[in-house]
C-alpha cells in the first residue's frame, strides 16, 4: 500500500509501528475495541515475567506509548529509538525504505534533542527558574519568599511533588507567581497553574489566587507521577493537594463537581488509564464544605467512586492535613478505607440529612428504598 499522506517522526504510520514491534521481539496484543495495543515494556521488562499481563500499552489514538508499571511514556519514535537502540538515522532509513514519505527527517538527532529541550518549559518564560534548586537559601528576595512558601506548605518534602516548581518573572503577564506545571507523559507542558505567594507588591495580582496559562485546553497534573504499582488513581482540584498523595494528580478545578466539567483533554488522559486503574475522586471535606457535599453527591450519582472524608479528621483539605500534622504524605490506606462508588453506596455514607445537597434532598432520602 502506497501512503501519499506525510506524517512527522511524531506521528509515525501505525503500520510500520506495529512491524517494528514485532521485529524487536515484542510480542503485541490488539484490542479492536478501544484501538490499543500491549507488549512488554523495554525498560522494566515486566511482561517477561508476567507472561501475558503485559502493562506497556500502545494507544495509537493518543499517540502513546505508556508501561503502567514503570511509569514511562513515549511516543512511538522514541519507544523504537529506545527499544531498538536505534538512532534517528536508522529509523529515518527504515522508514523511508519502505513505502512512506515523512516529513522532518532533515533533523539530526541534536536537532531532535534540542527541540525536546526548547519545549521542556513550553508556554513558561524561558528565564524562570526551578524553585526546588534553591531550598538552601537564595540572595534573590523574590526567590527566598517563594522557597520559604513551599515549605510552609511542606511541599519540599510532599512525596508527590513535581520535580520542577517554577517561578515566574516579573515582566511575565503572571507576575511574580509560582508556576505548577501540568507534565504529560513525554516531559511537555502542555498546561499550567500559577499561584500568588506574596512575592509581589500587585495587589490586584495577589488577590487572585490561581491564573492558567492562556489559550491553552486544561490536563492533568501529576500525570506523569502515575506509578503502575498502585490500582488506584486520586483525582484532585488542585494541585497542591495532589502533591501529598502518592498517583496523586490534579484537574485544575470541577467546578460544578461533574465529570461532564473536564476538558477533551483531560478526559484522554484519564481515560488512558482506566484498563489499569480505578479512579477515585478527592474533594474537600465534605464535613466541612457544603460545596463539596454537592459536587460529592454529583459525583457518586455519575457512578464515580469518591474518598469520604472521617467524621473524625477535622481538616479542610490534605495540604491543610499535613501541614497540621507535619506529614510528607497520607497513606493510600486511609484514602482507599474510605472511598464509596455510586448512587447506592452513598446512601450508606452518612445517615446524616446534612450530607445530601438540595439535588438529593430530604425528598429523594425519605422515598428511598432502603431494601434494594
Amino acid at each position: 500500500m502506497i501512503y501519499t499522506q506525510t506524517f512527522s517522526v511524531e506521528e509515525l504510520p501505525e503500520e510500520y509501528v506495529t512491524r517494528k514491534f514485532y521485529s524487536l521481539g515484542y510480542d503485541v496484543k490488539y484490542h479492536k475495541g478501544n484501538n490499543s495495543y500491549n507488549c512488554c515494556c523495554p525498560i522494566c521488562h515486566e511482561g517477561k515475567s508476567w507472561g501475558k499481563k503485559h502493562r506497556c500499552w500502545w494507544l495509537p489514538d493518543q499517540n502513546l506509548i505508556y508501561c503502567f508499571n514503570c511509569g514511562k511514556g513515549y511516543t512511538p519514535y522514541s519507544w523504537i529509538k529506545e527499544a531498538g537502540n536505534l538512532s534517528f538515522q536508522d529509523i529515518k532509513k527504515e522508514v523511508l525504505g519502505g513505502e512512506y514519505n515523512i516529513i522532518n527527517l532533515d533533523k539530526t538527532d541534536e536537532e531532535l534533542i534540542q527541540e525536546e529541550k526548547d519545549d521542556d518549559i513550553l508556554g513558561i518564560p524561558y528565564d524562570s527558574v526551578n524553585l526546588l534548586e534553591f531550598l538552601d537559601g537564595s540572595s534573590d528576595s523574590v526567590i527566598h519568599k517563594a522557597v520559604k512558601y513551599l515549605k510552609s506548605r511542606r511541599l519540599d518534602t510532599a512525596v508527590n511533588c513535581p520535580d520542577k516548581l517554577y517561578l515566574s518573572h516579573k515582566d511575565y503577564t503572571h507576575g511574580d507567581r509560582i508556576i505548577f506545571p501540568f507534565f504529560d507523559a513525554y516531559g511537555k507542558i502542555p498546561f499550567f497553574q500559577s499561584r500568588a505567594f506574596g512575592g509581589t507588591d500587585n495587589e490586584i495580582m495577589e488577590n487572585v489566587r490561581y491564573l492558567s496559562k492562556v489559550g491553552a485546553e486544561k490536563s492533568v497534573f501529576n500525570l506523569d507521577k502515575v506509578r503502575g504499582d498502585i490500582s488506584d488513581i486520586f483525582v484532585f482540584e488542585g494541585p497542591i493537594d495532589a502533591c501529598f498523595v502518592k498517583n496523586g494528580v490534579a484537574v485544575a478545578g470541577v467546578s460544578k463537581g461533574d465529570n461532564k466539567d473536564l476538558t477533551n483533554l483531560q478526559k484522554q488522559q484519564l481515560s488512558a488509564f482506566t484498563l489499569t486503574h480505578r479512579i477515585v475522586w478527592c474533594l474537600d471535606n465534605q464535613h466541612k464544605d457544603e460545596t463539596s457535599r454537592e459536587k460529592t453527591d454529583k459525583l457518586l450519582q455519575q457512578g464515580e467512586c469518591v474518598f469520604i472524608w472521617p467524621e473524625d479528621v477535622d481538616y479542610k483539605d490534605f495540604n491543610e492535613w499535613c501541614m497540621k500534622e507535619k506529614l510528607d504524605e497520607i497513606p493510600i490506606e486511609v484514602i482507599q478505607n474510605n472511598v464509596k462508588c455510586g448512587l447506592v453506596e452513598s446512601i450508606e455514607v452518612k445517615t446524616d440529612l446534612a450530607f445530601f445537597t438540595k439535588s438529593v434532598g430530604k425528598d429523594f432520602y425519605d422515598d428511598f428504598d432502603f431494601n434494594l
